[in-house]
């Protein structure tokens, strides 16, 4: 967790009693954890103090108002505040990462060269998954990507639900980070009918 003085806070304890929280994905439990956070005051804060005082020359006195400001050393985190806690297991510099959708996609033969096809469907190792990449000449072409297994220092890669980080491209195909390859996220379904062939691909 980092409040606003940019303090870090370690986990304390955690009690292993499930709870259901209304909303969450179905199969999903929640324990309660207990974070340790060294509070501070707020260093920079500034309040607007509201008064008045009592003014009168030579007869009846009236009262001013007046506005002025002052340091706010109030607590950081107050009783009944809600904070947001980002809990950091590890971390993996300098990788790539993909979105869960690109590595389930299962295009139609129509969107796809036949070349294309008959190399997913044929060359895919085991193990692997197949992301789409945008080409502009060819249109989607199958890129063999690992996101399972370990790395070339044993760990196993990090996935948060939403991304994957790849341990590893196919041979040969070496992406730039300054010229990200176009990954398909989604391609569009057909329906059955001549007229229906949609015309959008989704880029992650």
């Amino acid at each position: 967790m980092k409040p606003r003085s940019g303090s870090k806070a370690p986990w304390k304890q955690v009690r292993y009693m499930p709870t259901n929280i209304p909303g969450a994905p179905p199969g999903v439990v929640y324990y309660t954890t207990v974070i340790e956070v060294d509070n501070q005051r707020s260093p920079k804060g500034w309040r607007h103090v509201a008064g008045a005082f009592a003014a009168g020359v030579h007869g009846p006195l009236s009262l001013v108002p007046f506005l002025r400001a002052e340091p706010d050393f109030s607590w950081i985190l107050r009783p009944g505040m809600t904070a947001t806690v980002d809990i950091i297991r590890r971390k993996h510099r300098n990788v790539w990462k993909l979105p869960t959708e690109a590595l389930n996609q299962l295009p139609d033969r129509s969107f796809v060269s036949s070349a294309a096809w008959r190399r997913w469907k044929e060359e895919e190792p085991e193990g692997w998954n197949t992301v789409w990449i945008l080409d502009k000449e060819k249109g989607p072409q199958p890129v063999f990507v690992r996101v399972r297994g370990v790395n070339a220092q044993g760990e196993t890669g990090i996935r948060d639900g939403q991304y994957n980080e790849v341990l590893e491209w196919e041979k040969g195909f070496t992406p730039s980070p300054d010229n990200p390859p176009k990954v398909i996220i989604s391609f569009p379904q057909i329906e059955q009918g001549i007229f229906d062939k949609p015309t959008k691909i989704g880029l992650g």
